[in-house]
Formats: C-alpha cells, sequence, structure tokens
C-alpha cells in the first residue's frame, strides 16, 4: 500500500482526513455529563487508575451538548469558514445510557450546523454497548462518518484489573465482533472502531507490548490511538507512582518501541495519535522536556533513522 502522506512514514489522521473530506477538518469535543461503570460504584470506585478527566476532557459540562458544539463551531469559522467538524463525545463513558436518551443527546448536536458536520465520534467503553446502542450509532451512518472510540489499552487482564478497568479484554473483544457485524452491511469507512492502547505499563515486557498488533491486525481496526502511560497528578496512579517511582519510557525508548510497533502494523491502519500529551503543570512523569511538535518530530526521526515504515514487518 502507499501511504496517504508519502513524506510520512506511517499513516497520519490529518493525512486520512484530508484524503477522504477534500478540506480541513477538526474534532469539536463534546462533555455530555456521563459518568463510568467503575466510577460510580456499579462496577467500582474512582475510575482508571491513571485516568484525571479534568485535565483531558474538553466541552463544558455547564453547558447543554448542542450549545458547546454551536460554540466550538462559531469559534472555529472565524479563522476557517471552509472548515468541517467531528463532533467529538470525549470524556467519560459516552455511550452509559438507555439507546433513547442517548438518540436525544446525539440528535440535538448532530442537528446544530449539519451542513459543516462531517462526522460522529464517540469515547465509550467495551461494556456499555449492546444491540441497540451500537444499532443506534450505525444508524447515522446515512449522513455522517461514525467512529466509536474504544478503550483497549490492554490486551492482559492482570493489567486491567491493576489499572481497575473493570471489564475483561474478552469483554472488548465481544465488543469489536458485535460492532464488525454491523459494519459488514454499512458502506465502507462509515462505520469505524479507533482502538485506543496505552502503552508503557511497566510490568508488561516489550514483547508483551508488540503482541498488542497481532490483536489489532486481526480486527484491522479503521484507527489506532496510541498512548505512552504517564502520570497525572490528582490519580491513583501518580500515589502509587509517588510511593514506588515505577520506570517509565523515555521520550527516546519509547521512539524505539514505537519503531518495531508500526512497522508490525498492517499498513491500511490510520494512526490517530502517537503518544499521550498534558499540561506541564498535570504532568507528573515522564518529564521529556519537549513540547508536542518536538517530540512528534522527534519520533519520526527515528523511523527514519531505522528504515522503517508502516508494515515493513507486517506478516
Amino acid at each position: 500500500m502507499v501511504l496517504q502522506h508519502p513524506d510520512r512514514r506511517y499513516n497520519s489522521y490529518s493525512s486520512y482526513l484530508k484524503s477522504r473530506f477534500n478540506c480541513r477538518v477538526s474534532k469539536i469535543p463534546v462533555n455530555a455529563g456521563f459518568t463510568c461503570p467503575n466510577r460510580d460504584g456499579t462496577k467500582g470506585w474512582g475510575g482508571c487508575t491513571y485516568c484525571n478527566n479534568t485535565v483531558f476532557a474538553g466541552g463544558d459540562p455547564r453547558l447543554s451538548p448542542a450549545v458547546q458544539v454551536r460554540k466550538g463551531i462559531d469559534r472555529a469559522l472565524q479563522y476557517n469558514p471552509d472548515k468541517k467538524f467531528i463532533i467529538y463525545f470525549q470524556p467519560y463513558t459516552n455511550t452509559y445510557a438507555p439507546a433513547a436518551k442517548l438518540k436525544e443527546i446525539y440528535d440535538a448536536v448532530l442537528a446544530v450546523c449539519p451542513e459543516k458536520t462531517a462526522g460522529l465520534a464517540v469515547g465509550t467503553r467495551a461494556d456499555c454497548l449492546d444491540h441497540d446502542r451500537v444499532q443506534l450509532l450505525a444508524g447515522y451512518t446515512g449522513k455522517y462518518d461514525v467512529t466509536v472510540e474504544l478503550g483497549m489499552e490492554s490486551i492482559y487482564d492482570k493489567t486491567l484489573q491493576r489499572i481497575n478497568r473493570g471489564h475483561s479484554f474478552a469483554d472488548f473483544c465481544r465488543s469489536v465482533k458485535m460492532i464488525n457485524r454491523l459494519r459488514a452491511d454499512l458502506p465502507h469507512d462509515k462505520f469505524n472502531i479507533c482502538a485506543h492502547i496505552i502503552l508503557g505499563f511497566p510490568w508488561e515486557s516489550e514483547q508483551m507490548q508488540l503482541a498488542y498488533t497481532k490483536v489489532i491486525n486481526e480486527y484491522k481496526f479503521t484507527f489506532i490511538k496510541l498512548h505512552h502511560l504517564h502520570v497525572v497528578k490528582n490519580t491513583a496512579l501518580a500515589k502509587e507512582y509517588q510511593r514506588d517511582k515505577f520506570e517509565l519510557y523515555t521520550l527516546e525508548n519509547y521512539a524505539l518501541l514505537l519503531s518495531k510497533f508500526i512497522a508490525r502494523l498492517h499498513p491500511d491502519i490510520v494512526i490517530q495519535r502517537l503518544f499521550a500529551t498534558a499540561p506541564p503543570a498535570f504532568n507528573l512523569a515522564p518529564q521529556w522536556h519537549l513540547d508536542k511538535n518536538h517530540a512528534q518530530q522527534y519520533i519520526e526521526k527515528i523511523l527514519a533513522q531505522q528504515h522503517i515504515r508502516q508494515g515493513s514487518l507486517y506478516r
């Protein structure tokens, strides 16, 4: 396969969007006020040990989802009137409600500016999807690209238990198969999965992490989003790190891991993100001492030095 951006050594999301929509496309984050079953006591308390949604979440939950979208689109169009948008339900679990309630929320935001809306992206968990909710999301593909951003995090149940995930890897696989059954009857690239993956759990070896690629390739997700494990203040993981300074990836070592990881990926998969980011005031570790753009450039330099292209070691 020819990579969508010939100057890059992997399929980047920005290149994918430009190719698909022939214009600039950006995400409008929405906070609809959901929670998670491992936060509200249904399956546990406190959420995933690494998660601090007040740091990462976009959107203002004091406003209705529709108002959040209207403000986000109006602000962006001031700088680029030709832009289109993907409405992105980002923080917490955005299918954690009955399908009828979800339909009210999704319909309201999609009605704000349909002529400028290219897609709908919904971040969620594997244990908060069922046939009705997946069918609801699939129903929007007549007008929009729909992406289910599904937290895989790890393929190992030991890891999922240690991070208080609240579901198993088998739960993740069941949800993926359920989505894929519906995808098979829809136009190509209209109903997609983005698997969210964390690399760098200190108890997982490099070989254990490279084994993630076998699962990714088997399901052939449209998108993946890669994050290195980083420690954010005001989380259970931060308390654990302050007690026991476990080893985290330096930028140099993470770039080398990524070179091996990307080489093993199916060449068609689109990578939405290579690493995690957090505001410096909240990022406890690791300290890479480079801003986002320079870290990105460094990783791409290592890929070039290692003569790596996505899929170059794919079997």
